[in-house]
């Protein structure tokens, strides 16, 4: 496996963690109540990998 493929594995599975972690939220908490700290948190990524996937809460959500 070539590190160009291994980096683009683990970057979808941040994603698909980053995902998981704000679906459990915004049902949770709602809209308003989630935070991006707290999904970035839920997700075990730093809160600067979750704005590098989505640029904001609203991008998160949709």
């Amino acid at each position: 496996m070539g590190l160009e493929t291994h980096r683009r594995r683990i970057s979808a599975q941040k994603r698909s963690s980053i995902l998981g972690a704000a679906r459990k939220n915004f049902l949770t908490n709602g809209y308003s109540g989630a935070g991006m700290a707290e999904i970035a948190r839920d997700a075990d990524v730093s809160t600067a990998t979750l704005y590098k996937h989505f640029s904001s809460k609203e991008a998160l959500f949709t």
